[in-house]
């Protein structure tokens, strides 16, 4: 075997190396997109949710307490809400008020999808280069 033969045959094991990387790359890119789109989803049912509860005749709620189980509630107010702000802060605010922060929180998440969209292209694209020069490789060294 030529030197100019295991020069290429190294440097197509290099590029099927980089493509198996960049393919999983793009899945993990690719389910952290499917996580923010499930995220923005939830706010804008929330959103809907807020936007409804001084509509509700209601009085009782079943409120979540995890792993499925519900406690029968009293709805008092309809017309605020308690918003985490993290690190164990809660704060009162009113229907208008937590709109706005859920909106703000959505574009938050419309940044960050952008983002990642852009990334996840700028990588296929590398991976459509590699996939190219790896495949003019294989058909040099099979001859």
């Amino acid at each position: 075997m030529g030197e100019a033969s295991k020069v290429d045959q190294e440097r197509f094991q290099e590029l099927m190396f980089r493509v198996q990387t960049m393919q999983k790359e793009l899945q993990e890119m690719n389910k952290q997109l499917g996580l923010l789109e499930y995220k923005r989803e939830e706010i804008n049912q929330t959103i809907e949710a807020v936007k409804e509860l001084p509509k509700t005749k209601e009085s009782e709620c079943f409120i979540p307490i995890g792993s499925g189980v519900f406690v029968k509630a009293e709805l008092l107010d309809k017309k605020k809400t308690v918003v985490s702000a993290g690190a164990g802060v809660f704060a009162e605010k009113d229907n208008q008020e937590t709109i706005v922060f859920l909106e703000g929180l959505t574009s938050k998440l419309t940044q960050s999808q952008t983002l990642l969209q852009n990334q996840i292209q700028q990588v296929q694209r590398q991976l459509e280069a590699s996939s190219k020069e790896a495949n003019e490789l294989l058909g040099k060294l099979k001859k």
